[in-house]
């Protein structure tokens, strides 16, 4: 099943599973965004897009990916996310 699902992801990306090796290899097998491997061994990195253009952006972990979608892929809301880490961090060193 699982196979199949991926099969159906790669064919909609215009991809093949050599485009998805190479990607991964070109990526270091990690997450583009956290830079960590998948959690479990036998899990692959997601296929990234762009909900609004259906362009390809790249390969993420489950839970990079689905951040970027709870966000809803808004660039703005990202950026207040990496602004309210950044004021956590400062007060947490200045404490």
């Amino acid at each position: 099943m699982r196979k199949a699902v991926r099969s159906l992801q790669l064919r909609k990306f215009g991809l093949t599973e050599a485009d998805f090796a190479a990607m991964t290899l070109a990526q270091g097998g990690v997450c583009a965004i956290c830079l960590r491997l998948p959690r479990a061994p036998d899990t692959r990195l997601c296929i990234d897009h762009d909900h609004d253009t259906g362009q390809f952006r790249g390969l993420l972990c489950r839970s990079c990916n689905g951040a970027l979608g709870l966000l809803g892929d808004d660039v703005s809301a990202v950026q207040r996310a990496v602004a309210y880490l950044e004021n956590y961090a400062v007060e947490a060193k200045e404490a």
